[in-house]
């Protein structure tokens, strides 16, 4: 539940429509015809009592809703998708926000990204409570990349690589910008998964 638009209302996300089941229960909602539905009814109610976050592959998400010919409003609301998505114009009814993250240049995503990730208040907590042999410590080396990934120098040299890609036509997903980052920060090749955590240092600096 949330405060939205003035008034309370359900708000559902679905972070990865490609891996929804056809089978299961979905809050409310059991199954995912049920769901769709409700998303539906969601895009032409004037004052919707459910509103929804959708992640999905643009191919996927209007196959989706071509698909789903035995949920009510499908057709229209694949309709309404298609125009926001293929037609780049605005949707001639129901009350969608629509953003397309691949017209997102890369060196945007970048920014976004870090930004993100190196103001987080978690990092002061972290100086905060080092540990004089292990976690954090100045000889750290999650601390370490995260001091390189900071400095100005490395962000600037970093952006350059993705404007190139953008000046290529070459996006890159967020998820992929997140990934990159993330191995930035934690990746070594002697942990589990190769990934660090916490727990890993001390025996790494030994």
């Amino acid at each position: 539940m949330a405060e939205v638009g003035g008034r309370t209302r359900t708000v559902g996300i679905i972070r990865d429509l490609t891996a929804l089941p056809t089978t299961g229960t979905y809050g409310r909602w059991g199954g995912k015809s049920a769901l769709l539905e409700a998303v539906n009814s969601s895009f032409f109610e004037p004052d919707p009592d459910n509103i929804f976050v959708i992640a999905a592959n643009d191919g996927q998400l209007l196959d989706t809703w071509r698909r789903a010919t035995d949920v009510p409003l499908s057709s229209e609301g694949h309709a309404l998708l298609e125009a926001r998505l293929v037609d780049a114009r605005p949707a001639s009814q129901g009350e969608v926000a629509f953003f397309n993250l691949s017209t997102v240049s890369c060196a945007t995503i970048l920014d976004l990204t870090l930004d993100t990730v190196i103001e987080h208040r978690g990092w002061q907590a972290a100086y905060d409570e080092a540990e004089p042999d292990g976690f954090f410590s100045p000889a750290c080396p999650i601390r370490r990349n995260f001091e390189i990934l900071s400095s100005p120098q490395f962000r600037g040299r970093l952006r350059q690589l993705f404007e190139l890609m953008d000046l290529n036509e070459l996006h890159t997903p967020i998820r992929r910008v997140l990934l990159l980052i993330s191995n930035m920060l934690l990746g070594h090749p002697l942990c589990k998964d190769r990934v660090m955590s916490p727990t890993d240092i001390r025996k790494l600096l030994q």
